[in-house]
């Protein structure tokens, strides 16, 4: 039987784990201050305190008040740091943080009944607060499922991002350079003016359509975006040194359409935001697509990857393909030609061939392509039970017995099973054995019936009568009458075998 040898691909796992979303719950701070010794179990009297203060003017059904894990601190707050905090917390006072706020956790609320004071404030959880949010820099309201935000008085920040597609964030008014809300579908002056204040590594351009590479940009990829703010955060690096007039030029002739201003130029000379959105615009020509998926910026090379046609796509050379910000690019493709998955699928183990083998619904012809590297069959494709039928089918015709082999561990048909019963590796006929035990033993045969894996089990001791170890295996998938026969033949060996097949419990 092959034996796995998984250590050559799971080394590759890092390569497609990035392609991967980005958790939904953030923490943003370094160095956070324990706020625990702060706070203390919330009493009957302190929640009555906050119902009597918000008299009515909110719902607090979603805040989940009646709950008994929320802590309290009573009078005003001062942190002298950075804190964050994933639990439920009531400030019966104002909140004034030295530092960056963090909070990671979608459904836990904050109830502050005064003002919240800090530098940046990114936040996943529902807000109450009473009064107002004061931030020198950044404030990041992300807003999920049933748990909206309400802040009575008004946001004063140097930059406000509110995702509230979802659920809905109320705030009496604000006061900054850029307000940005995802519910807003036709702002894009705000977009322009969060581009040129913000570091370009806050954003994710991964899922703009061509025609909204600026209303979009902090539209559809809420999440993405939120990771790179806390990324940036943490680092003290949300926003750009200084604006640039020419940015701000630059952004408007985009979000014109006017793309024949960006041509001829060395690409080198473009800010990151004007390189990040160039490969969703349409109209730009050949040359200028080459030398943007040529630049050293990943984000860029990956979005050039996603929109390049498919002739300009197949020039390129396998180092270029099998580079991993292109087969990121490529693998968001609807649809990914057959072409350029089959170069990539013949490309040298890496990031193209181990991306792809993750795809859903590959062509025949593709899987099996992938299906000839030990790392994909042993690590990958190893769990057969999962695959198609068609695909089974592919494993089963194949002239390499070890792939025919993870074949005969998937779900089978009886057609299938009984093709398999009469190969001539040993190997994959005891792999069936094996799983036709299993299947019978856990009651998960899915395609084909009882009577029809007795049959197959009949049809394989019959051939197999006198191997002992092979109809050891098999044995659970035998009828009981053939069962009994073996005891009586071999009745000292049945505990040992069923050890070793996996089956025996206590009982034996």
């Amino acid at each position: 039987m092959f034996k796995p040898r998984i250590c050559s691909w799971i080394g590759l796992l890092p390569l497609f784990m990035l392609s991967l979303p980005v958790q939904a719950e953030l923490r943003c701070v370094a160095n956070a201050v324990d706020i625990e010794p702060f706070f203390s179990a919330a009493t009957a009297e302190d929640k009555q305190q906050v119902e009597q203060a918000i008299n009515s003017s909110v719902n607090l059904v979603p805040f989940g008040l009646s709950a008994s894990d929320w802590k309290v601190h009573r009078g005003d707050l001062v942190v002298d740091g950075n804190i964050e905090s994933n639990q439920k917390l009531i400030v019966l006072g104002n909140l004034t943080v030295k530092g960056n706020i963090s909070t990671f956790s979608l459904s836990n609320p904050w109830i502050i009944l005064g003002n919240v004071t800090a530098t940046n404030i990114v936040t996943d959880s529902p807000l109450l607060i009473t009064g107002s949010i004061n931030a020198s820099g950044l404030v990041f309201i992300d807003s999920y499922y049933d748990n909206p935000s309400t802040i009575k008085g008004s946001i004063n920040a140097r930059g406000i991002f509110i995702n509230d597609i979802i659920a809905p964030v109320v705030v009496s008014s604000t006061n900054s350079e850029f307000m940005v809300r995802a519910g807003d579908k036709n702002d894009t002056e705000n977009v322009k003016k969060a581009l040129t204040i913000i570091n370009p590594d806050a954003y994710y351009w991964g899922l703009i359509n061509d025609e909204d590479a600026l209303k979009e940009i902090f539209k559809r990829s809420n999440i993405r975006i939120a990771g790179n703010v806390c990324n940036q955060m943490k680092k003290e690096a949300l926003f750009r040194p200084k604006p640039s007039p020419e940015l701000v030029q630059e952004l408007q002739m985009l979000d014109e359409g006017k793309v024949a201003a960006f041509e001829g130029r060395d690409i080198a000379t473009f800010d990151l935001a004007i390189m990040r959105t160039l490969p969703r615009l349409k109209g730009i020509s050949a040359n200028l697509r080459k030398q943007l998926i040529n630049s050293n910026d990943e984000q860029t090379i990956e979005s050039m990857a996603r929109y390049m046609p498919d002739n300009e796509i197949l020039e390129l050379t396998d180092q270029q393909l099998g580079y991993q910000p292109v087969v990121l690019g490529l693998l968001n493709r609807e649809p990914l030609s057959v072409e350029i998955m089959t170069r990539i699928s013949h490309l040298p183990d890496g990031a193209g061939p181990l991306n792809l083998a993750l795809r859903e619904n590959l062509p025949l012809d593709i899987v099996m392509t992938l299906a000839k590297r030990d790392w994909v069959i042993e690590g990958l494709y190893k769990d057969a039970w999962l695959l198609p039928e068609s695909i089974i089918d592919g494993y089963i015709r194949s002239d390499d017995p070890t792939i025919r082999q993870v074949g005969a561990g998937g779900q089978l048909t009886y057609n299938q099973a009984m093709q398999l019963a009469k190969d001539s590796s040993k190997n994959v006929v005891t792999n069936l054995a094996f799983k036709l035990a299993e299947m019978k033993h856990h009651g998960q045969l899915l395609r084909m019936t009882p009577q029809e894996s007795d049959k197959i089990a009949v049809y394989l001791y019959q051939k197999f009568e006198n191997d002992d170890d092979l109809i050891g295996t098999l044995f659970l998938a035998l009828p009981d009458n053939l069962q009994f026969n073996f005891v009586k033949k071999d009745g000292e060996k049945i505990p040992c075998l069923l050890l070793l097949s996996g089956y025996a419990d206590n009982s034996l």
